[in-house]
């Protein structure tokens, strides 16, 4: 991401042990950096780092996070809203939220895909929400895209870098009568 800078670079991926130790074993001895889009607090490296080197070594400068940046493209309030991981978890951390809340922000991975955690929700019998799949928050190529239901979001390629958010559909049979008896 920054190639005009001559700064030694270690790229995170799934190598996050050898990140940590690579902090560790050069804390005070050399400037480091770790950077991470959003808040690292909030599902990010933050925690991780903080586990492995103490949390009295770190200095966290966070950003809007990928959650609030998802909501706000959408419209959304999340204040009453679930949120769950899945990035690099089970899907099966989706089962009780799914079940119970009016909204859910989901982080995602290459796995774990909004195709994917559609199917999953639909064979739970939990199909009665509408999706916004938000990409590349922040970048030039952002996208929103918008699902009626979880139905037309099994068929949708998505590209990797996501939050799902979906939202329970309203009872569709409106008001009812009251029995004058």
């Amino acid at each position: 991401f920054f190639p005009g800078s001559r700064a030694e670079k270690l790229v995170v991926k799934a190598n996050l042990k050898e990140v940590a130790q690579s902090v560790k074993d050069n804390l005070g001895k050399k400037s480091i950096v770790v950077l991470a889009s959003g808040d690292p607090l909030f599902h990010g490296i933050g925690k991780y780092l903080a586990s492995r080197i103490g949390a009295v070594n770190l200095r966290v400068i966070p950003a809007p996070s990928a959650m609030q940046l998802a909501f706000a493209r959408a419209g959304e309030s999340w204040e009453d809203a679930a949120l769950v991981s899945v990035h690099g978890k089970p899907m099966e951390n989706l089962d009780g939220p799914a079940q119970e809340a009016g909204k859910l922000g989901i982080f995602t991975d290459e796995k774990n895909h909004p195709a994917a955690i559609a199917k999953h929700l639909i064979s739970l019998g939990c199909g009665d929400f509408s999706a916004v799949v938000c990409e590349n928050l922040g970048g030039t190529d952002e996208k929103v895209i918008r699902f009626p239901g979880l139905e037309a979001l099994t068929k949708a390629a998505t590209g990797p870098l996501n939050v799902l958010l979906l939202i329970r559909k309203e009872e569709a049979s409106g008001p009812q009568a009251l029995d004058p008896a």
